[in-house]
């Protein structure tokens, strides 16, 4: 586990998430990893510091529940890209936004999270694999279950989804092959794996979270380009997360779809996220450690 986290980062396995949720936010890092959650941030307990606050955020927050509102009223997909320097308050708006989703929408909404590793970083480098992390998400798939489990898994949602079985058996080996490569996605997988977007998008209404988007490599970024332009008639909301190194390569970035929208993140200042993360990551002083 240690070899997959990097320095200043705390990560847990799925059991520690699970009795642990109820008191800490998380982001799903990598699907595919032993320790697949990353803590972003602790509930204060009873005569505990200052209670994390959103005040200086919840203008942006604010946009981007209008932009699902939208996306759910028009039943068309829109995009939310978060620009902001490197630092954790841009993941933090992102996990902040994802928890109200869940917690306070009265309409069911899914929302699916992935996150890009830098390139290099093992077979998940490059992004390359975020569509099998938001597919496994979608259908239960565990890292740990065997080939012969996760198929099961992903058969049952396709037949949630629907009852052709042209689409079915098309579907399914395609799918089953995004699953188990460690190799980046070949067309012939993203497309299906689009398909099933849209399927799950008329079940039910999709925010994709998408974090650290600056490390994926151009074919990730044309499917997502794709994904956005061919799901025209479904209510999707894909909400990107990137540093300025996403627009240097992609200069016009989001502004050749409609329903778009871009937030620049400025500093906040004394912010309450250093603060949490200063008092769970600073060493000890030796006095203390000495009791």
């Amino acid at each position: 586990m240690l070899a997959s986290v990097a320095a200043g980062e705390i990560h847990v396995c799925d059991t520690t998430h699970r009795l642990t949720e109820a008191h800490a936010t998380y982001r799903h890092a990598c699907a595919s990893a032993s320790a697949p959650w990353e803590l972003l941030s602790v509930a204060d307990g009873p005569g505990g510091p200052g209670v994390l606050t959103y005040g200086d955020r919840e203008c942006e927050l604010d946009l981007m529940r209008s932009m699902l509102s939208r996306t759910r009223r028009r039943s068309a997909p829109h995009m939310v890209t978060v620009f902001g320097s490197p630092g954790r308050g841009r993941t933090q708006l992102l996990m902040e936004f994802q928890r109200r989703v869940e917690e306070g929408e009265t309409e069911k909404v899914r929302v699916l999270t992935a996150t890009a590793a830098p390139a290099g970083a093992g077979t998940g480098g490059g992004g390359a694999r975020m569509p099998a992390d938001v597919l496994a998400a979608y259908c239960g798939i565990r890292a740990e279950e065997g080939t012969m489990m996760s198929s099961v898994r992903l058969d049952g949602a396709i037949a949630r989804l629907t009852d052709d079985e042209d689409t079915r058996r098309r579907l399914l080996p395609a799918l089953r092959s995004l699953l188990r490569s460690a190799e980046p996605a070949g067309e012939e997988s993203l497309a299906a794996w689009r398909e099933f977007l849209a399927l799950a998008a008329r079940a039910e209404p999709l925010v994709m979270i998408w974090d650290d988007l600056h490390h994926a490599d151009a074919p990730l970024l044309d499917a997502l380009d794709r994904t956005i332009a061919e799901l025209s008639d479904v209510p999707v909301l894909h909400v990107v997360a990137a540093d300025d190194r996403l627009l240097a390569r992609r200069p016009h970035w989001s502004a050749g779809h409609p329903h778009t929208l871009v937030i620049s993140l400025l500093p906040v200042a004394d912010d309450a996220l250093d603060r949490l993360l200063e008092s769970l990551l600073l060493p000890k002083r030796e006095t203390e450690l000495a009791r």
